[in-house]
């Protein structure tokens, strides 16, 4: 039995205020990002989900769409404006500027205690970096540049910049890149981590039946509270035929929300018919009911290249030795991105959920390569999607399906008692010029 479990960063707004916010000199960059975001997570959940039916997947589109956003920074031309509709900037009125809006995100969620943000560059020795491009990735995505002999000793660099994004994802995240070809000029990596308690735990687990997308019902471990039916946001979504339920953390920065298909057998339909849009309108009429939520424990991780999923979203010159990114190197060669790798995990137990992923960009020199009221009830026993969402700007951090836990009651809650502390951002007493650095790390 396979489990499928697609994770996607989404963000809500709706294009008719975007189209009226056009109309005025001043912008919500962060709204206008949040927005862009939330479309371009939709669409990446699609083509993932096409190319990988009925298989385990999960990814962070929030981690893709930063990371690719800093590769933006330096890309002009036919290369700028694919990027741009394949991340539906392209929709972002003209005032508005992209880099600042994330800039809002990461400042949203630094301090949080809960997520865990952060971004680097490495950089071989023989590569100078333009001013501008420096500039603007340590200004707004806070990601200092570290120069490195990839050329040399690219074992050695990998193993830095694996290390380095599993101290930023409380180890969860292990070995995001195979040993980099030693053509590799530079690396853009963003590393996102979350981890919380539920503001009412789940006091029980046993086994029970789990219908799995072929039709078949198999055992796992399904956790419910103990002191009988919660007190949850709950709601149907307008034009989908499924419900969702609102799942708070202790910190309330981040909720989850589990979207159950109303038939066994309806996951398709809902992922079809489901939108942006039609999300935040069901978030936002949710009601609180007592509700008994029987939920599958359930643990997933995921390693791909993205490379061809967004492609097929319209971005081909970015991957192809005519791509423009002459904003990015001082070099006489020309550039091209050659794999967007991202590996990302979730846990979710009786006692709460740790998500993890990063997203490393690998920029080659052409022809260069690299490797690769009432109680309602709410059994959670069929195939369903989750979001998990920032309660104070609407952005999706991690969203996904299941359709085989492939979990067990047996073992102990594990990970979840340790404390979690991520590394902090870097300093902002730093914007406004390069972080340039040869320092480890």
């Amino acid at each position: 039995m396979k489990t499928a479990l697609l994770l996607v960063t989404l963000l809500s707004m709706t294009s008719v205020v975007v189209t009226y916010r056009r109309y005025y000199t001043s912008c919500n960059h962060q709204y206008a990002v949040v927005n862009a975001n939330g479309k371009f997570a939709f669409a990446l959940y699609k083509k993932i989900g096409s190319a990988s039916s009925g298989q385990n997947m999960i990814f962070s589109p929030f981690s893709v769409s930063t990371a690719l956003a800093m590769t933006y920074g330096g890309a002009s031309g036919l290369t700028k404006s694919q990027m741009a509709s394949a991340l539906r900037f392209s929709g972002i009125p003209a005032n508005c500027n992209i880099h600042k809006g994330f800039l809002s995100l990461i400042n949203l969620m630094k301090n949080y205690n809960t997520v865990n943000i952060a971004n680097r560059i490495y950089v071989d020795n023989s590569l100078g970096v333009t001013l501008n491009f420096g500039w603007l990735t340590s200004t707004y995505y806070l990601a200092p540049i570290k120069k490195k002999d990839i050329y040399n000793h690219p074992v050695t660099v990998t193993n830095t910049i694996n290390n380095w994004v599993k101290g930023q994802t409380n180890n969860q995240i292990t070995n995001l890149l195979d040993t980099l070809d030693r053509d590799v000029k530079l690396v853009l990596v963003n590393a996102i981590s979350f981890k919380d308690k539920w503001v009412k735990p789940f006091g029980m687990a046993s086994n029970g039946p789990f219908h799995v997308s072929n039709g078949a019902t198999v055992q796992v471990c399904k956790m419910s509270m103990s002191c009988g039916p919660a007190s949850l946001k709950y709601g149907n979504i307008p034009g989908v035929a499924a419900k969702i339920l609102e799942l708070p953390y202790k910190a309330h920065q981040v909720s989850m929300y589990i979207i159950r298909p109303n038939f066994i057998q309806g996951l398709s339909g809902v992922e079809n018919s489901l939108t942006l849009a039609k999300l935040n309108s069901a978030i936002s009429a949710m009601t609180t009911r007592n509700v008994a939520i029987v939920l599958p424990k359930f643990q997933l991780s995921k390693n791909m290249d993205l490379k061809d999923r967004l492609q097929a979203l319209g971005m081909h010159k970015l991957f192809t030795y005519g791509a423009q990114l002459s904003g990015i190197g001082t070099g006489t060669y020309p550039l091209y991105v050659e794999f967007v790798q991202q590996k990302a995990v979730i846990k979710v137990d009786l006692k709460g959920t740790e998500a993890s992923a990063a997203t490393a960009v690998g920029v080659c020199p052409a022809p260069g390569r690299i490797r690769r009221s009432t109680t309602v009830p709410f059994d959670v026993d069929r195939p369903f999607l989750f979001v998990l969402r920032e309660n104070s700007s609407g952005s999706i951090l991690f969203m996904g399906r299941v359709t085989n836990p492939q979990s067990s009651c047996s073992g102990s809650a594990g990970r979840f008692d340790r404390v979690f502390r991520p590394h902090r951002f870097t300093s902002l007493r730093h914007v406004g010029r390069p972080a340039f650095s040869s320092r480890s790390g």
